[in-house]
């Protein structure tokens, strides 16, 4: 399974500025690990819209699901555990006096 969370904003034009998650399955297998791509940390408007090339690295760590610092894998125990909460939250993100940064 994958999981790719993308930033607020990005169907405004259709009326939605909630933050989206995009899930892809694989057919005819269980799902033993989650790999999550994170996008939510781009700032999307209508002068700043999301663009492929912001996908460039997704599409380079997609085929081995390689961890980096938007993207990082949780074993099927580990969703279990926290009774099937998918919701993606970057452990590659530390808080910093209340905003985010990048390691």
């Amino acid at each position: 399974m994958v999981i790719v969370s993308l930033p607020s904003g990005v169907f405004s034009s259709a009326g939605a500025g909630v933050k989206t998650n995009l899930l892809f399955f694989t057919k005819g297998k269980p799902t033993e690990r989650i790999w999550y791509y994170d996008l939510s940390d781009v700032k999307v408007t209508k002068k700043q819209p999301l663009t492929l090339e912001r996908f460039d690295e997704f599409f380079r760590l997609l085929p081995d699901r390689s961890d980096s610092g938007h993207s990082w894998t949780i074993g099927r125990q580990e969703i279990e555990a926290s009774k099937f909460d998918l919701k993606a939250v970057n452990p590659n993100v530390k808080v910093n006096r209340g905003r985010a940064d990048s390691r």
